[in-house]
């Protein structure tokens, strides 16, 4: 399947590293999606890099990580 924004949608395996929750409330929902989508670019060692973005685990939050958090959002 394809969404609008063209991201392929998959049911995220068993995610690496980040559990989604960027924000850290427990829950992975908009604002997490909206966190990731701010997040995307940065990667390990950064000032801004959030480890819980990084779902593929890649050191990197990168579009397959914000797809990842878009089809987890509740």
């Amino acid at each position: 399947l394809i969404c609008a924004m063209g991201l392929l949608l998959a049911a995220p395996a068993a995610w690496a590293n980040g559990s989604g929750d960027c924000d850290g409330n427990g829950v992975v929902d908009g604002a997490d999606v909206d966190c990731a989508r701010d997040l995307v670019g940065t990667s390990a060692g950064d000032d801004d890099f959030v480890a819980a973005a990084d779902t593929d685990g890649d050191g990197v939050v990168s579009l397959v990580d914000l797809n990842d958090i878009l089809r987890a959002a509740k």
